[in-house]
């Protein structure tokens, strides 16, 4: 049955969802956050060894700073550069770990479908006054309702294709098992990947740069690494090894 009075709907308990959240805590209008991940922000945790190039006094939200302040909470520095990981351990764990927030976050909880109640192909009318349902896939499958939906997924699971106009190059379906999208720990996690490699970045922002960065410091222990830098035309960074 439908609930009387449905929440807000945020889909990504990233930063800028769980920004969203707090904004509408804040406020009293009841919200409801669902994270697909094990964890809240899961996305960033995965680019966890990235250093953003904003400081910490732009990535603090200042509703959710305020929540922060009634609990225990060190604030760090505002010029400081974090990283990924320190963005998740020193704010987005925290934040999300407040009582305002534990009950409103659900992770491991995945959007599937959107529509609105009670609208199908044939009855449309009166569908802007109708609630949003959702199908939500969390173990079992089941529908919840909200009266607006906040889209804060990002794009991380959904980087940009190689070619132009937003389409795949010619062979980069064929070539998708060397073709990794993101950014790799080349220094970390993923060293034996590209060390003794002959490595392609195509891209020139700040991703780009961050990846070749590490892979100029694992040349300096390797030598038989050789950069390439492609036309930068996207946000994602494929990479061809060979």
């Amino acid at each position: 049955m439908k609930a009387p009075n449905p929440p807000v709907a945020v889909i990504g308990g990233g930063p800028v969802g769980l920004a969203a959240a707090t904004h509408l805590i804040t406020r009293n209008i009841p919200v409801k956050v669902y994270e697909a991940g094990e964890t809240i922000a899961a996305n960033v945790r995965d680019w966890g060894h990235v250093r953003l190039f904003s400081p910490w006094s732009f990535n603090i939200d200042q509703a959710a700073k305020a929540i922060l302040k009634h609990h225990v909470w060190n604030e760090p520095p505002g010029n400081g550069l974090p990283t990924g990981s320190d963005l998740y351990e020193a704010y987005l764990r925290p934040l999300a770990d407040t009582p305002q927030l534990q009950a409103v976050i659900e992770t491991k909880a995945r959007v599937k479908a959107i529509s609105r109640q009670g609208i199908g192909k044939i009855v449309t009318r009166g569908r802007e006054e109708r609630s949003f349902s959702l199908v939500v896939q969390h173990g079992k499958t089941r529908v919840d309702h909200a009266r607006a939906i906040i889209d804060a997924t990002g794009t991380w699971q959904n980087p940009n294709p190689l070619g132009a106009s937003g389409l795949q190059a010619l062979g980069e379906a064929e070539a998708a098992d060397f073709i990794a999208y993101g950014i790799p720990d080349v220094l970390g996690a993923n060293r034996a990947t590209y060390a003794g490699k002959h490595v392609l970045v195509i891209g020139g922002g700040h991703s780009a740069a961050n990846v070749l960065i590490d892979l100029a410091r694992l040349a300096e222990t390797d030598n038989r690494v050789q950069l390439n830098l492609g036309c930068a035309r996207h946000k994602s960074v494929p990479r061809i090894r060979r």
